[in-house]
């Protein structure tokens, strides 16, 4: 996947998905062309391949010269809750900051309660209003009469983001590079939970270049997720048979955490998924880890079952989700 700035030539392709992204809804006036022609340093669209699946339409305010503005986003139905939307809206935060503009305001529609509260995730405050509907304050006839809105308000802190994604197959010659993130990324993972070489040495923080050999030759498609060639993370796919597919080692550096890396590589396993005609995806995490399961569960997967192994000192919750949804 990359990320670039918007062009004006990009229009066409963001008129088709006002058509069809949002179901019945028409948007299309929603985003005119003259947004790309002067404001294209500050939107950005994201394409698989050749496939446009994301983008955002912000400006700098002439007004307020300490603030952005996000107009517009959306990310394809199929790639949503992969990290792809908090992707953008980082990328822009960056732009702002790179202008010493250190508030980011927005708005949605009072029944978008998905926009609510994925802003609220980004770190976003609600404005006071003029009405209150649900606990949700509302700014009455905000652009025209009868078009009221829920205002959003950000102030930055520094957030680095670079520019060039990549999630490229990996080869046995990335062996070594896939067993250095895969043992880093799981430390803090058995420190939490006390496991060690002795009490569980199948766990990943314990990861030998012999694993990765042989997890090639057994059939499992490695991925590397960088940012300007340095590698962020890393996750592996194994097609066990023709219905279903498991996930493997998904796994992002400490220090790049918290930024939309680990869905933009859950959403690469589940089109590769996908490539294979498979049915279903699994995933087995520790039973305890309560909010990886939640983080899961935000990209479709479901809890299963919750099983025993004699060789592992903790219980395996099994995870699935639906591969063509």
């Amino acid at each position: 996947m990359i990320i670039r700035h918007a062009l004006p030539s990009d229009h066409p392709d963001i008129i088709m998905a006002m058509t069809t992204w949002w179901g019945d809804r028409d948007l299309t006036t929603s985003v005119p062309r003259l947004f790309l022609n002067h404001f294209g340093n500050t939107s950005f669209v994201v394409h698989d391949q050749d496939r446009l699946i994301g983008f955002l339409i912000g400006f700098f305010s002439q007004s307020m010269i300490n603030q952005g503005y996000i107009h517009f986003a959306g990310v394809h139905p199929d790639y949503r809750r992969s990290g792809i939307g908090s992707t953008l809206y980082e990328r822009f935060f960056q732009k702002c900051l790179e202008e010493n503009r250190t508030i980011v305001q927005s708005c949605t529609s009072p029944v978008n309660t998905t926009s609510i509260t994925f802003h609220r995730s980004m770190g976003f405050t609600l404005l006071e209003g003029q009405a209150v509907e649900d606990g949700i304050p509302i700014w009455l006839d905000y652009n025209r009469e009868g078009d009221h809105k829920v205002l959003f308000k950000k102030e930055l802190l520094p957030v680095r983001i670079q520019d060039t994604f990549e999630i490229r197959q990996a080869t046995v010659s990335d062996t070594r590079l896939l067993t250095g993130i895969i043992k880093k990324s799981y430390q803090d993972v058995a420190m939490r939970f006390k496991l060690t070489r002795e009490n569980c040495p199948k766990h990943p923080s314990n990861c030998t270049d012999e694993w990765i050999e042989k997890d090639f030759i057994r059939g499992v498609s490695y991925y590397l997720l960088t940012r300007n060639d340095t590698p962020l993370g890393c996750g592996g796919i194994e097609q066990a048979d023709k219905d279903i597919c498991y996930l493997e080692r998904l796994c992002v550096l400490p220090q790049y955490r918290g930024k939309g890396y680990g869905g933009m590589l859950v959403e690469h396993i589940f089109n590769r998924a996908r490539a294979l005609n498979a049915r279903m995806l699994s995933i087995g995490i520790i039973a305890r880890q309560e909010e990886l399961k939640t983080w899961y569960e935000k990209f479709g997967f479901v809890e299963e079952q919750t099983k025993s192994f004699t060789h592992l000192p903790f219980d395996v919750t099994i995870m699935k989700a639906l591969v063509n949804t």
